[in-house]
């Protein structure tokens, strides 16, 4: 009797423990679930844009959905043009900003890190060095009332290692070998990130920070840059462009998302004293820009349009002009897409010699194209860069025609044309 029972609990273990199939009450075999706990994307752009989107039925259905090709980044490779290495600096570079900041016509070059600035000549030489700040986010060189004198603008925030870092404006001039400091903001707000620092039109700079989660406070600093003029708050303020247009102070600004978290984004314009305009889009905007091209007089908003929160699947970059018709409606017009894109991160104007109209550098989140009107729009890939750092424009050699500094992977020039 002892035996049987010992026998029947060696036959229960080996079925209970087998995992391979399970047999239910009414005799069926059932395959065990292999089905993976449904996680929601983040839908956002790195550390700096994260956009919480609860689980619902649209999340459960993008399962279904193949990531796109344009959300898996490329090795960088320039196509159509030569890149060479800038000189080697003492330190790694995370931004490195041309412009003339010692006075000289020669292009210069501002090495930016956490913990050093450095202001090179194109040959590598040391001009002057500064102490650096924590998490530089942005860079640019501003004019000055000084030709051929620009200032670097440097803006930090948070980091991956240092959360709880300030939001630092520095303002950096050379004079002589020498580096003054002028830091024009210094604060902490419950999200210490930049959205963007651009170039005021007639002087000074525009910038947006975060003061929550959702809200950007838009803000320009004007020579001698000691006070902030607070401009507007506004939800998810991702772009800025500044322009002085018959007389009018005019700011162009684009956002990633609408009032409410993942609700489409949109464009305005802004003038002081007068109620904001929006400008048509498709939906969020990721960057956005001005100039006469058609030479009417008239200004042209030129933005990459598309952004959705789903930058796997949904999220376009696409390269778009806005208007006015005769009866002063802005009116939009695709002019065409970055295929290998989900957005079109910065649009930067250079000059070509011989052009006429200016050279759009559409930096996309994966490749680097061009788009230039001639009677038609031309778009010609130039490169293969995934990265999210700011590139810039600059005739490095002083031949009529800008090259396109990079800082990522490493700091190179690009100079368009056949390899």
């Amino acid at each position: 009797m002892k035996t049987c029972v010992f026998a029947s609990m060696i036959l229960l273990l080996t079925v209970s423990c087998s995992g391979k199939k399970e047999t239910t009450s009414s005799g069926e075999t059932e395959k065990k679930s292999t089905t993976k706990k449904f996680v929601p994307m983040n839908y956002a752009q790195g550390d700096d844009m994260i956009t919480v989107s609860p689980p619902n039925l649209k999340d459960l259905q993008r399962r279904k959905k193949q990531v796109s090709k344009r959300a898996k980044g490329k090795r960088f490779k320039v196509l159509n043009g030569t890149v060479s290495r800038l000189p080697k600096f003492p330190f790694q570079a995370d931004i490195v900003v041309p412009g003339h900041f010692s006075g000289v016509k020669t292009i210069e070059y501002a090495a930016i890190s956490s913990s050093k600035v450095e202001f090179v000549s194109a040959d590598g030489k040391r001009v002057a060095s500064s102490q650096g700040v924590a998490t530089p986010k942005f860079a640019i060189a501003i004019n000055s009332a000084v030709p051929n004198y620009q200032y670097l603008v440097v803006a930090s925030g948070r980091g991956r290692k240092t959360r709880n870092a300030p939001i630092v404006l520095t303002v950096y001039s050379v004079k002589d070998g020498k580096v003054s400091l002028t830091t024009t903001m210094n604060i902490t707000t419950s999200r210490n990130d930049i959205s963007s620092l651009e170039p005021r039109d007639g002087g000074g700079f525009v910038v947006g920070y975060y003061v929550t989660k959702y809200e950007v406070q838009v803000s320009e600093f004007l020579p001698p840059f000691k006070k902030e003029i607070k401009i507007k708050v506004m939800k998810m303020a991702g772009s800025l462009n500044s322009i002085i247009s018959k007389k009018h102070q005019l700011l162009m600004v684009g956002r990633l998302y609408g009032d409410t978290p993942g609700s489409p984004g949109d464009a305005w314009i802004m003038e002081s004293g007068k109620m904001p305009e929006k400008i048509p889009t498709t939906r969020g905007v990721r960057s956005i820009t001005t100039a006469d091209v058609d030479k009417n007089g008239q200004y042209e908003i030129y933005m990459g349009d598309g952004w959705d929160k789903n930058y796997g699947q949904i999220a376009r970059a696409l390269f778009t002009k806005v208007e006015r018709n005769s009866s002063g409606k802005l009116v939009s017009t695709k002019i065409g897409e970055l295929s290998e894109d989900y957005a079109i991160m910065q649009i930067e104007k250079c000059h070509m010699k011989g052009s006429e109209n200016p050279v759009f550098v559409l930096k996309g989140n994966n490749t680097i194209q061009i788009a230039v009107w001639k009677n038609k729009w031309e778009i010609t890939k130039i490169a293969d860069l995934t990265s999210y750092e700011k590139l810039f424009c600059a005739d490095i050699n002083d031949d009529g025609t800008d090259e396109i500094v990079i800082s990522k992977p490493y700091p190179a020039v690009i100079t368009l044309g056949k390899k």
